[in-house]
């Protein structure tokens, strides 16, 4: 949709202007932030054709084996270095990736409009993690991963323990009992 947007008009223009790393007029860290989205896309015509606006408005500098682009933020540097290293669906890898090392259960899916979480720890086949209620207090959805198939668990949390059962993927749905900050335990029963 966005290069469809672009076509018929001059990308330099199409980038705002004022480096919003170091508010300096230039196009810098919109050029910047665009190409990286490209990149992302896999549009490496467009990511080549921002970083070469980069170039022409910023000085690109390589001395004593350093690299960057002369008056244009760090800000600006930073997202036009990892456009130039990225590959598509980087980012997206990144973020779907699981974070847990050791195999043990993980937050898979939540809404955020409805619960966030402020931590979340696995040890031991147990996730122990604190949640967030948004849009007031009340049950909100949100998905378990790593599970063992088939397995029993049970959920604890102030006032209460629930047990329920692993899906044969390893995930479990469930609604939990979300107020201002929240304390939750998944351990898994014998």
């Amino acid at each position: 949709v966005t290069r469809e947007q672009l076509q018929g008009r001059s990308l330099r223009k199409a980038c705002w202007p004022i480096d919003v790393g170091n508010y300096n007029y230039s196009r810098a860290a919109g050029s910047a932030a665009s190409a990286l989205a490209a990149a992302e896309m896999g549009d490496k015509d467009i990511k080549d054709r921002l970083l070469g606006l980069m170039a022409e408005d910023c000085d690109p500098i390589i001395k004593d084996d350093r690299a960057y682009f002369r008056g244009a933020s760090l800000w600006a540097n930073a997202n036009g270095f990892m456009a130039d290293i990225c590959r598509p669906n980087s980012f997206r890898a990144l973020i779907n990736r699981r974070l847990t090392q050791n195999g043990g259960p993980y937050i898979e899916a939540a809404d955020p409009r409805e619960i966030m979480f402020a931590s979340a720890r696995s040890h031991d086949g147990a996730l122990m993690f604190k949640a967030r209620a948004e849009n007031g207090p009340g049950f909100k959805k949100i998905t378990v991963g790593g599970l063992r198939p088939g397995a029993n668990y049970a959920l604890k949390y102030q006032g209460g323990e629930t047990g329920f059962a692993a899906q044969m993927s390893g995930a479990a749905d469930l609604n939990i009992p979300a107020a201002r900050l929240s304390r939750f335990m998944i351990t898994p029963q014998q």
